[in-house]
């Protein structure tokens, strides 16, 4: 008898579990940001804030020099794609930091104008990302798809945490593993330790969540 705890992944999978979970975190982060009006969520909205910042702009660059250059040095005709989205790249960094400042701004001034004003901004954001998103999933998923193996996915995505440390891990982990479930959709392969470990990191990004006030603003909680 053969246990199958999650559907076959493909090359696109982790691209597509990515997308629904920075959308959703950033929903929810401008939600939260709009609705509350206490104050004594603010360090909370800002902790999630970084690691939506920083998450946002490696998924950027982890594309623009590493899977699109791949792609195009397989597939030649990639080449045109790859600058378009580079180009839609560059746009968001633009929409990533007017947002950036918008929150810097009500951390330190927490008004209720300057809380609606990172609301705006963080929309914007959020909107201007999905539409690309859904544009990446439309004509540039089914590309990569072609030109890089599951297996070669994993590896990328294996070398991507490596990077980040061991709290952005966790919530990072935690995230996906919250969106995966919601969305049926499945989990990148995880090394023994990290199953081990995910009960407890799917503990403290709830304690995150809920110190930012969003535990139970759209999404699962």
């Amino acid at each position: 008898m053969t246990l199958h705890t999650a559907p076959p992944r493909t090359a696109s999978d982790g691209f597509v579990l990515v997308h629904r979970t920075l959308i959703d975190t950033g929903q929810r982060l401008a939600l939260a940001l709009r609705l509350s009006a206490d104050d004594r969520d603010l360090p909370g909205l800002v902790e999630i804030w970084n690691f939506y910042r920083a998450g946002l702009a490696e998924h950027h660059e982890g594309e623009t020099q590493v899977i699109f250059p791949l792609v195009t040095q397989r597939d030649s005709a990639f080449a045109e794609l790859e600058a378009s989205m580079a180009g839609e790249h560059a746009e968001l960094d633009g929409l990533l930091a007017v947002a950036d400042r918008a929150i810097v701004a009500t951390a330190s001034d927490p008004t209720p104008a300057s809380r609606a004003s990172a609301a705006d901004a963080v929309g914007a954001l959020v909107d201007a990302l999905d539409g690309h998103l859904r544009r990446e999933e439309d004509l540039v998923i089914p590309r990569v798809v072609v030109a890089i193996s599951a297996d070669e996915m994993s590896a990328i995505e294996r070398g991507f945490l490596r990077r980040i440390g061991s709290r952005r891990i966790a919530l990072t982990v935690a995230a996906l593993d919250e969106t995966a479930h919601r969305e049926h959709l499945p989990m990148p392969p995880l090394p023994w330790a990290a199953r081990l470990a995910l009960p407890m990191w799917r503990k403290r990004y709830r304690r995150v969540l809920a110190g930012a006030g969003i535990t139970d603003i759209g999404g699962a909680s």
